[in-house]
């Protein structure tokens, strides 16, 4: 059962997600931040529940949590496909803070995908 139409009718939050591409290694041994990419995914957005917060990393558990429903996947922290490793969630800004992405999850049988996010920093 495709519930993508129905994650468009409930849409609360329009995001302004930045995406960080590879770190690239300087010629002189120094590392520096890839290039990014912006996305504005809609969904919805709520807080996240004592069972969404247990998906997280230890020690990224305290704090604010939000969960967002949307046809678009976003991007955790090493995400499958980015072999090489060190690359950061996504980000987004949601009333004001700072979140990182840190957990995604598919819901391909409804039709959107399910991000976890904690306040970046925390």
């Amino acid at each position: 059962m495709d519930l993508s139409e129905v994650i468009d009718e409930l849409a609360n939050s329009t995001l302004a997600v930045t995406r960080r591409g590879q770190p690239v290694l300087a010629a002189n041994g120094v590392w520096s931040d890839g290039s990014s990419t912006s996305l504005a995914p809609t969904g919805v957005m709520y807080p996240a529940t004592p069972e969404d917060v247990e998906l997280l990393p230890d020690g990224r558990r305290g704090g604010r949590a939000v969960v967002f429903l949307s046809k678009v996947a976003l991007q955790p922290p090493n995400a499958p496909g980015n072999a090489a490793g060190g690359v950061q969630g996504d980000t987004f800004v949601y009333q004001g803070e700072s979140f990182e992405v840190l957990h995604v999850e598919p819901w391909s049988e409804y039709g959107f995908w399910r991000s976890i996010a904690v306040r970046a920093g925390q």
